[in-house]
């Protein structure tokens, strides 16, 4: 209960059930935390990371691997250079980004500001509620973009771009890549 700052140089950080906000670091291994009740920061160099739930603000960054998050109640930033992003539920805005790998994410509720999704190295795979209102922006210059959403009469589609409003249009969701295709699906 209450703060903790963890940092290592040589090894993996590991943390269960944390009530309050937590800021972990190291340069040689993996990141996982099971559940905090305040807002997570953690960085590695070398490793993956994985978040349980997050109540409170997420930021993840890595070089060396993948970051994996099963539900965040609030906003989440999450980057890595070298793995893929998988968001299971996200019930803020979400800013991910990564040159090594795909991103998935399930945006569950109506985000208050901006969210972006972007890769270099894969492809990008959204879950949308059906009632969320949004600017969808979705470009990729190495594959298709998809969408199994109704989308307004003012959207604009070729293969490789989509612009729509979703529900009447609201914050903007950009989602980009150049090394694969963007699916956007349906998240009930």
């Amino acid at each position: 209960r209450g703060r903790l700052e963890a940092s290592t140089s040589g090894g993996s950080l590991r943390f269960g059930e944390i009530y309050g906000p937590i800021r972990g670091r190291t340069s040689g291994g993996s990141v996982k935390l099971g559940r905090s009740t305040g807002d997570a920061d953690l960085s590695t160099s070398g490793g993956s990371i994985s978040i349980g739930q997050a109540e409170g603000r997420v930021s993840a960054r890595t070089s060396g691997g993948s970051i994996r998050i099963e539900q965040s109640l609030g906003p989440v930033e999450a980057h890595t250079s070298g793995g893929g992003i998988h968001v299971e539920e996200v019930m803020g805005a979400i800013n991910a980004s990564t040159s090594g790998g795909g991103i998935t994410a399930h945006i569950s509720r109506q985000p208050e500001a901006d969210c972006r999704l972007s890769t270099s190295g894969g492809s990008v795979e959204v879950y949308l509620n059906s009632t969320l209102r949004l600017d969808l922006d979705a470009r990729s210059s190495g594959g298709r973009v998809s969408t199994e959403l109704e989308t307004s009469s003012r959207s604009e589609t070729s293969k490789s771009r989509l612009t729509a409003e979703l529900n009447g249009g609201g914050p903007r969701l950009v989602l980009r890549t150049s090394g694969g295709p963007i699916r956007i699906r349906s998240g009930q």
